[in-house]
């Protein structure tokens, strides 16, 4: 389940759909700081998370958290080629915490998509992808400071958050940097 703040997302339980769509893939397990390096592959999540950060603006290490991907879900979603890794816009995968992935290459992806046996899998993940996207647009319309933090934060409840009796654990090694 996926709350947006003007919809409310059911994940229809395609996990086991998407492990098998990367049957066959390398299975690789990383710990908690490991840089991956992404070429022409898609992988999935089997366990963890990974940040996604943009080193264009800040040319720095850690640069600006893109975006978080999860169990279940696959990165990248856009094509990483050779002329997208030459471009100025370098991007970086980080472990957040130990993670297990399955990887296959992009070709074989692509064409078990065109298949048409996995596209509602790829559909549902696109689709909160979307709705993450306006969430994080919403949030920069948000001019007040504090407000802006408050709705990351409930973000970050609705996303990664653990329900634990009256309060709500957000499971993710993150700072108040990338928030």
């Amino acid at each position: 389940l996926y709350k947006s703040k003007y919809f409310i997302f059911f994940k229809l339980g395609y996990g086991s759909c998407m492990e098998a769509m990367f049957k066959g893939g390398k299975v690789r397990t990383y710990a908690r700081g490991d840089t991956l390096d992404v070429k022409d592959e898609v992988n999935y999540i089997k366990s963890g998370a990974i940040a996604i950060y943009d080193r264009h603006v800040y040319k720095n290490e850690c640069g600006r958290l893109v975006i978080i991907r999860v169990q279940d879900e696959i990165f990248p979603i856009w094509p990483v080629t050779p002329k997208v890794l030459e471009s100025r816009r370098i991007i970086s995968f980080k472990v957040l915490k130990t993670t297990t992935i399955i990887t296959i290459p992009r070709d074989e992806f692509m064409a078990k998509v065109a298949s048409g046996k996995y596209a509602m899998e790829v559909y549902d993940m696109l689709t909160r992808l979307m709705l993450i996207t306006g969430d994080r647009i919403d949030n920069l319309l948000t001019t007040n400071t504090r407000l802006r933090l408050v709705e990351r934060l409930l973000y970050f409840c609705r996303r990664f958050g653990i329900n634990d009796g009256n309060r709500v654990i957000i499971d993710l090694p993150i700072t108040h940097t990338e928030l």
